[in-house]
């Protein structure tokens, strides 16, 4: 099965306009996620948003696959995702997520329309080729740099201090460990 990952629509110029109360609730469901995960990636933190996008996966037969495999979201504290499309409009697509250790099998998860996931920011993960459909999910990275309706960038880019700060949340991660090096 094979996939083409459509460039994503970023929001953030048109969420808080648009839909002024989703903000909030977004705000709550990322603070639940946070305290039953007992992650304490939050804190009393402000969240910001640093990327709002739409995200579509359509399924191509006999095209090679072009989503973006494993990956992992920089010094975001936290991203959440949120099905838009109802199961039976696709096949294939689950989420998979993966902690540092990449011996240990990944988590996977088969989403209904309206369930949300969360995870931190800096734990790969990916999304399963789609084989047939249009599979839609509206994601949110939550930082602690601009707000992306702010600096109106699409997705800001890592800086030392964030990758310091969640660096602090999980000293032992090889992954922000590697890009501390990286950026410095």
């Amino acid at each position: 099965p094979h996939c083409r990952t459509i460039t994503p629509p970023y929001l953030h110029e048109h969420l808080d306009k648009e839909l002024p109360a989703l903000r909030s609730q977004l705000e709550g469901l990322a603070t639940i996620a946070d305290k039953t995960a007992a992650w304490s990636v939050l804190g009393n933190t402000k969240l910001k948003a640093r990327c709002l996008e739409l995200i579509r996966y359509v399924g191509r037969d006999g095209e090679e696959a072009d989503n973006i495999g494993w990956h992992a979201d920089g010094a975001s504290l936290m991203t959440m995702a949120i099905m838009l499309s109802e199961p039976k409009a696709y096949e294939g697509g689950e989420l998979e997520l993966r902690y540092d250790d990449e011996s240990v099998a990944a988590e996977s998860y088969s989403l209904e329309r309206g369930d949300a996931v969360a995870w931190r920011g800096w734990n790969s993960h990916r999304v399963q080729s789609i084989s047939r459909g249009l599979r839609e999910v509206f994601v949110v990275e939550w930082w602690l740099d601009e707000d992306c309706s702010e600096s109106l960038d699409a997705r800001g880019p890592d800086s030392l201090a964030s990758i310091r700060h969640v660096l602090k949340l999980d000293p032992q991660s090889a992954q922000l460990n590697r890009w501390l090096g990286e950026i410095r």
